[in-house]
């Protein structure tokens, strides 16, 4: 098995083990794992990528999820923070008048990227539907679906802030470990030599249901990370 498809197989194996935690911060915690192993693939093949990258057909797109006409928008905002963590960029597909999320990058990259967001929205929305199932009395007549999706956005925060805190430290550690041009740079080059730039939005996301949005974040915060970055404002995606 080439090392390519071993380090496919081990992110593959880390996020079926970790389906069904109990929060959102075993969530976040399986996506960080990933992330370092993908890491550990980078720095140990980084000269192999880099002349891989020399050929355009290394740098691939692929869509994951479904297709919606109105994309929540915690979606796209979980989209940027895997993509960022993975070196990969994202946006937009449309269909149809239907959208979907693709991910742009060197294609191993892109693979992992498209499993790990895949674990995190299935996770969310399980986690949400826990909630739901035990929520109190202050929910009891209102929307279901505005409740849960402001409960989406809060554990989406939640998951960003740790996403966020993640890349800043394996970015700040390759600037160390790696001398002259980084690979992050190599590839963000690459991806935009084939597919142009990419842009994102920054702003506050406003909420539905005020009191499950901090439900949501509340769950997330009263586990007590090492490590955590302020998550208020989320990146969006363009269009």
């Amino acid at each position: 098995m080439s090392e390519r498809n071993k380090i496919i197989d081990r992110v593959k194996k880390i996020l079926a083990l970790a389906n069904n935690n109990t929060n959102e911060h075993e969530a976040a915690s399986a996506a960080a794992t990933a992330a370092k192993l993908m890491e550990k693939y980078n720095l140990s093949q980084s000269e192999v990528i880099i002349k891989e990258l020399s050929d355009e057909d290394c740098v691939t797109k692929d869509t994951a999820g479904k297709e919606y006409r109105a994309m929540p928008k915690w979606m796209g905002s979980i989209a940027i923070g895997v993509a960022r963590m993975f070196d990969c960029e994202c946006k937009f597909e449309f269909n149809f008048g239907r959208k979907s999320i693709a991910f742009y990058g060197y294609d191993v990259d892109v693979i992992v990227c498209k499993q790990t967001y895949i674990y995190l929205l299935d996770e969310i929305n399980r986690l949400t539907d826990v909630w739901w199932q035990t929520a109190d009395q202050r929910f009891y007549g209102q929307s279901a679906n505005k409740c849960k999706n402001s409960y989406k956005q809060g554990i989406s925060n939640t998951i960003n802030t740790r996403l966020s805190a993640e890349t800043k430290e394996r970015k700040q550690r390759e600037q160390v470990q790696q001398a002259g041009t980084s690979l992050v740079i190599v590839k963000k080059n690459a991806i935009a030599k084939k597919f142009g730039g990419f842009k994102y939005k920054s702003g506050r996301t406003r909420t539905g249901d005020h009191s499950a949005y901090q439900a949501g974040r509340s769950a997330g915060h009263a586990v007590n990370w090492n490590r955590q970055v302020s998550g208020a404002t989320q990146g969006r995606l363009a269009g």
